[in-house]
Formats: C-alpha cells, sequence, structure tokens
C-alpha cells in the first residue's frame, strides 16, 4: 500500500473542512423540525473522518475511508441536511476516485 503525500493529504483533509462548513452554515439558516438529527449525525461522521484522514497515510485506507463516511452520510440524505449530504458526497467521490487512480 504506497502512503499520501502531505499535499494529497491537506487536499483531502480541505475538502472535509469545506464540506464541515458548509453543513454548519445550512444548519445555521434551517429551520429542521423539532427532533431533527441530520446535522449533528453529518457533523459527527465529518469529525470522524477528518480525524481518520490525520491518522491514516496509506492510500486505500484513506479512499475506505472516504466510501465509508459517504455511506454513513447517506442515512442522513432526507430533510434539511439534504444538500449537505449530496456535495459531500461529490466531493467524496471525487477524492476516492483520485486516490484509487494511483
Amino acid at each position: 500500500m504506497a502512503d499520501v503525500t502531505p499535499e494529497e493529504r491537506e487536499r483531502v483533509l480541505a475538502a472535509v473542512r469545506d464540506v464541515q462548513n458548509y453543513v454548519g452554515k445550512l444548519k445555521a439558516v434551517s429551520r429542521p423540525p423539532k427532533g431533527y438529527i441530520g446535522f449533528q449525525l453529518a457533523e459527527a461522521i465529518l469529525v470522524a473522518l477528518h480525524q481518520a484522514v490525520q491518522t491514516d497515510s496509506k492510500r486505500e485506507l484513506l479512499a475506505t475511508w472516504l466510501k465509508r463516511a459517504d455511506g454513513a452520510l447517506q442515512l442522513v440524505q432526507g430533510g434539511d441536511a439534504a444538500p449537505a449530504v449530496q456535495r459531500a458526497h461529490l466531493a467524496l467521490e471525487a477524492l476516492w476516485t483520485e486516490l484509487e487512480r494511483w
């Protein structure tokens, strides 16, 4: 298994932070129904992903983490968090596709 370069790792981390920021902004302007936890779940998944990317350096492992995070995010794809989940999916898919090419 090949390691990612520091630049690749930073690109992945930056993309995850971008999605985290988008989730936060969308959460701030949304008025979800009482008991809706979609935003909290999305935030928790993205925090765990960010931590995993910081600790793992193997290209295949990072691609796996990205896919798992995307799969977990699909569980909250409905409701007010849907635009954030869609944005996350597109970003994460592009990243794991790039990582798998090498």
